[in-house]
């Protein structure tokens, strides 16, 4: 991904972020879970290190390596 992970991003850039653009990674982040849930799908290592963000700065959940379907 462009901008590599969530935990590089907070690393370097956030401090030039706006507090909506902050927001706004949050909630793409709720919505993923909330979609993984609704497929009754848990991630159990969901970590800004298994987050990508792209070009736009909308996050990617990526690892499911650990995660388990209900």
């Amino acid at each position: 991904m462009k901008r590599g992970t969530l935990q590089k991003w907070v690393t370097e850039n956030s401090y030039l972020s706006s507090i909506f653009t902050k927001i706004n990674i949050i909630l793409y982040i709720l919505y993923g879970v909330t979609f993984l849930h609704s497929k009754k799908v848990l991630h159990m290592d969901l970590k800004p290190q298994n987050i990508l963000m792209d070009k736009s700065l909308v996050p990617k959940l990526t690892d499911f390596g650990s995660a388990y379907n209900k």
